[in-house]
């Protein structure tokens, strides 16, 4: 989370294909939304909730207006892309 929280290094954006970018985007648009968690960019929130980053799900359960509702959206979309991927 150091890594996130350190505003010195250039932002760098890699997308993730079709399969992917809708998850990220609608879940990183609710974070912020709800407020985003303090000094951390959205898009990496999102993407480190989809991974079940323990930290960063414990961060936003903390931190986020309406949590649980953001949580069900993640869980819902890693089943989406699971079921893509054969799983």
């Amino acid at each position: 989370m150091q890594v996130a929280l350190d505003h010195s290094r250039p932002r760098v954006s890699i997308g993730f294909g079709l399969e992917l970018e809708p998850h990220i985007e609608a879940i990183a648009q609710q974070v912020e939304a709800r407020g985003g968690l303090s000094g951390l960019q959205p898009r990496w929130v999102a993407l480190k909730l989809l991974e079940s980053d323990p930290q960063v799900s414990e961060l936003a359960q903390e931190s986020l207006a309406d949590s649980q509702a953001l949580m069900a959206q993640v869980e819902t979309a890693r089943r989406h892309i699971q079921r893509g991927r054969g799983r």
